[in-house]
């Protein structure tokens, strides 16, 4: 409350004759100088801070013929500089996608496997089963040879199967595609009865 009137109270003081002392103010050529402290004014007497202020406007013939007889002189060969007018990207194609969609970091802890190292280790074991067990899995790949076990008994390496290849029937026990289809559920399964597709017509 106590600033509010002493604002209404000064108001009329601080704003007499303000627009000739801001026309004061803006027709000035340039800032007053802060004056200097005494002992700044009596480090150098007053001539000779003409005479310096005179060496440095003015211009030195005998500098100037020193400024010519500068040489600068390097021995080798300078390298080529390749100068490019745009910074744009060389290759303007797409980098090519990782093999697996994403990119896999390149360092991976103890006891964790990356995709790629999965595949590899399911791929050495499948193809030398004998030679490749999981004791040599988990050496290799830093793991715990409970893990590798797991991994080798659940999981398996990635392959595309195409419905229109020909199929091995006689791994199957049959001759013919027929037969194979005509092969009676097993009793032992219960088939759940789908209420969408059993509906009797």
């Amino acid at each position: 409350m106590g600033n509010a009137i002493r604002r209404t109270v000064t108001k009329p003081f601080r704003s007499f004759n303000v627009e000739n002392r801001a026309q004061r103010v803006l027709s000035r050529e340039k800032p007053v100088q802060a004056p200097h402290y005494e002992t700044a004014q009596q480090d150098l007497p007053k001539e000779m801070q003409e005479q310096i202020r005179s060496k440095i406007v003015s211009r030195s013939d005998a500098l100037n013929e020193r400024l010519r007889d500068v040489r600068v002189v390097s021995d080798g060969v300078n390298p080529e500089i390749k100068r490019i007018q745009e910074n744009l990207p060389r290759d303007r194609f797409p980098s090519a996608l990782p093999a697996y969609g994403f990119v896999e970091p390149k360092s991976v802890p103890k006891g964790k496997l990356s995709l790629s190292q999965s595949i590899s280790l399911l791929e050495k074991h499948y193809s030398n089963p004998a030679k490749y067990t999981a004791a040599e899995a988990a050496k290799e790949f830093h793991l715990d040879v409970r893990d590798a076990e797991l991994i080798i008994e659940y999981y398996m390496p990635l392959t595309l199967m195409d419905p229109e290849s020909p199929v091995d029937m006689a791994k199957l026990g049959v001759e013919t595609r027929t037969e194979l289809q005509s092969i009676p559920e097993h009793p032992d399964i219960e088939r759940e009865e789908d209420p969408q597709t059993d509906k009797k017509p």
